[in-house]
């Protein structure tokens, strides 16, 4: 993985987001946007969430939050954007070649399941919400470097691990797409009767080895 595609992986989410850091009074009216929508939605989800709550929780006249975000959707996509690059540090060590492929696969099955309390507010807003609906108001680029990042990212990364699977090239796509989906499951790791006993830690450790050891693992297709 080059650095230049790790560079740009953070340029795109950066540009989701918008400018942040500065005192620049702009960049705290955004920042103040955000942090009124990331709690709404953390609270009420995506739908129920008006433009004119957020506008008043910001403190700011209604126009005023979309001169910085045109949609609802590109607020929401902003939010979780910034929810995801602070876990860059570890999404980092996914793409970082000198790690063994089966570390940055942990890493990035770790990263997915224990995301509903590192992201609660994307945990929020695609839990019991219309996905669908969502998904279809979502950027065409954001669905096109989704996709990119499957073809190009994930899938030679599960080719490393299972140099020795049996499995055709759909049937890897299909546990790229399965892996891709972890994220969607990582509420249940804060329930105690899933847990039974385990921290949340210790659980997503437990079922990322099961997945990881089942990829290396040499078994017969099905």
């Amino acid at each position: 993985m080059s650095s230049d595609t790790v560079l740009a992986l953070k340029r795109q989410l950066d540009e989701y987001i918008g400018p942040i850091d500065g005192d620049d009074p702009r960049v705290l009216k955004r920042v103040g946007i955000l942090d009124a929508a990331t709690a709404l939605f953390a609270a009420q989800g995506y739908r129920k969430t008006s433009m004119g709550e957020v506008a008043k929780a910001a403190g700011v006249a209604k126009g005023t939050v979309y001169l910085y975000f045109e949609k609802k959707i590109d607020l929401l996509v902003a939010a979780c954007s910034r929810e995801k690059l602070a876990l860059w540090s570890d999404i980092e060590e996914v793409f970082d070649d000198s790690l063994p492929a089966r570390e940055r696969l942990r890493k990035l099955c770790l990263v997915s399941l224990l995301s509903a309390n590192r992201m609660p507010m994307t945990t929020r807003v695609f839990r019991g919400e219309d996905i669908q609906a969502i998904f279809a108001e979502l950027p065409p680029a954001l669905i096109s470097a989704d996709a990119f990042h499957r073809e190009t990212l994930m899938l030679p990364l599960l080719r490393e691990v299972a140099v020795e699977h049996p499995w055709t090239e759909s049937e890897l796509k299909d546990r790229v797409n399965v892996i891709a989906g972890l994220g969607l499951f990582a509420e249940a790791i804060v329930n105690e009767e899933v847990l039974s006993g385990l921290s949340p830690q210790r659980y997503a450790e437990v079922l990322t080895d099961l997945l990881v050891d089942g990829l290396e693992s040499k078994g017969k297709s099905r």
